[in-house]
């Protein structure tokens, strides 16, 4: 089974969400919030990572080149309510695989990360 990592702040999100992906045949690892995020990449080794962008404890651009500095080259969507493809632009080459906006289709989320973990 594929492994994802989804960081999401809303408990009803965060929610609705894992049990989809666990009907979906994922296995799950679900979080509030970003703390400890290198380390648990490193040792997870998920497939996909699904990052909300409005992080409490850190934004999700500096999860993102945090990772990537670390050589850490799992996929990550981003997930946002706000326009930010402006952004995404500026980081890092390979940094982020994926945008997603809010509100958005879970079964095309599903279709994007089963594309992400077929490359």
């Amino acid at each position: 089974m594929p492994h994802v990592i989804l960081i999401e702040d809303d408990a009803l999100v965060r929610k609705l969400l894992e049990k989809r992906l666990v009907a979906a045949q994922w296995t799950v690892t679900a979080l509030v919030d970003s703390a400890g995020m290198v380390e648990r990449v490193r040792s997870e080794r998920p497939d996909v990572i699904l990052l909300e962008m409005s992080q409490r404890q850190a934004n999700g651009f500096e999860i993102v080149e945090a990772l990537h500095a670390e050589g850490l080259n799992t996929p990550v969507i981003v997930i946002s309510g706000f326009d930010i493809e402006h952004l995404v632009t500026k980081m890092p080459e390979g940094a982020t695989s994926d945008v997603i906006h809010k509100p958005y289709d879970q079964e095309e989320l599903l279709q994007r990360m089963m594309q992400l973990v077929a490359a």
